[in-house]
């Protein structure tokens, strides 16, 4: 059980009764602590409110170890710290992972780590995963829309032609940002959707050609992610 106390500064402190695996794999993730790598993700501008720098290879072994368990991966997930987190991932079973549940362990997803990682072993899996993207690609807020945009570009080969135009027009509606890691999102997601055979890329270079004459830097970046992409594809 997970009690939640919000102080004057809205920040919460979460009380909780961690079962044995919690237990268990908090002590392994202790011992497993790199405090150089630690201080390389801060200096890279990973921050979290705890963070062991326990490399990922090691972070699946230890996850390898125990079964999927939604009172294991809950638990872990409410510390808000890196390596339980990233646990909570793995061990989270899809079956009765709920949208409700997908809303609000993305409002927590607060660096790209955690994002990529989140997309990759969890909300790819699920099967309202295209309906996640379209809402969360037409967000206003910039971490959900860099979620929206590295799913799509993971799941692009799942999508009804009209959710995909529905996500290319709003990749082109967020191009002009000045975030890195959210126009580097919306260039990977159009990169795969030129995979999708000529018709899409084709429309898709239409579109780029209207940020010419002068493209903003994310723009730019876009233009020379895709078509390299579309090179590499023998599309141009």
């Amino acid at each position: 059980m997970v009690f939640r106390i919000k102080n004057k500064n809205v920040m919460e402190k979460q009380i909780i009764k961690k079962n044995n695996d919690v237990k268990d794999i908090l002590r392994k993730l202790w011992l497993s602590r790199n405090g150089e790598v630690a201080s390389q993700m801060q200096r890279y501008g990973m921050v979290y409110r705890k963070n062991l720098g326990v490399p990922i290879s090691r972070i699946r072994e230890i996850a390898s170890d125990y079964a999927p368990s939604s009172e294991t991966a809950e638990q872990l997930w409410a510390l808000h710290e890196r390596e339980p987190m990233l646990m909570a991932l793995l061990l989270q079973p899809i079956n009765n992972f709920t949208w409700e549940m997908a809303q609000s362990w993305a409002q927590d997803c607060g660096n790209i780590e955690i994002i990529e990682f989140a997309c990759m072993h969890l909300f790819s899996k699920l099967s309202f995963a295209e309906k996640l993207c379209c809402e969360w690609c037409a967000s206003e807020k910039e971490q959900f829309q860099m979620m929206g945009f590295i799913l799509s570009a993971r799941n692009y080969q799942h999508f009804s032609d009209e959710n995909r135009n529905f996500i290319i027009e709003k990749a082109f509606e967020k191009s002009a940002t000045e975030n890195f890691q959210l126009y580097k999102a919306i260039s990977l997601a159009l990169c795969r959707f030129c995979r999708c055979g000529k018709s899409v890329a084709e429309l898709i270079s239409r579109k780029l050609n209207n940020f010419l004459p002068q493209p903003t830097t994310g723009q730019q970046y876009i233009i020379e992610e895709v078509k390299s992409e579309m090179i590499f594809l023998e599309l141009l």
